[in-house]
């Protein structure tokens, strides 16, 4: 399965591609700016779980607490 996020100002250009893409066979789906961010915040949080432990100091620093 392969995937492609396609961010507009313009809904009716949206709203073609989307047409395009149901024309092609192709399935769609449209998600809202939270949910997108909440996916990559989950990507980020998932790759964080695979590493060392880091001290409290280095996360503040990551988020940009000090």
């Amino acid at each position: 399965m392969s995937a492609i996020i396609l961010e507009s100002q313009s809904a009716e250009d949206l709203k073609l591609l989307v047409t395009l893409a149901n024309k092609l066979g192709v399935k769609s789906q449209k998600i809202s700016t939270q949910q997108w961010e909440d996916h990559l915040l989950a990507a980020r949080i998932d790759v964080g779980m695979k590493t060392e432990t880091v001290n409290r100091e280095d996360i503040l620093k990551a988020l940009g607490k000090l």
